[in-house]
């Protein structure tokens, strides 16, 4: 069997646990956090009750982790602060 090829694909991840756990993997020694993630994913494959146990030992520590606001809430924060910008700049030229 050959090199293993990779694709890139895009995750959308909560930074701060990101970085908590790429520090967490260099304390371990792992200089990279997409074969952890790799790792965890082919474990899944073969049992995938790991994914319940890891969504329920998730929930006590950071409760509100899969909560996320519908895309329509977010666009409409983004209008609301970009008309706030604006309102701003309107102040300054007068």
């Amino acid at each position: 069997m050959g090199p293993i090829t990779r694709k890139r694909f895009k995750l959308y991840l909560n930074p701060r646990i990101y970085k908590a756990f790429r520090l967490l993997c260099q304390q371990k020694g792992e200089k990279r956090v997409n074969r952890i993630i790799e790792c965890f994913m082919a474990a899944c494959l073969n049992n995938s009750t790991i994914i319940y146990l890891v969504k329920n030992l998730v929930r006590e520590i950071e409760p509100d982790i899969f909560s996320e606001l519908p895309r329509s809430n977010r666009k409409l924060g983004k209008l609301r602060k970009i008309e706030q910008e604006l309102e701003e700049l309107l102040e300054k030229a007068e």
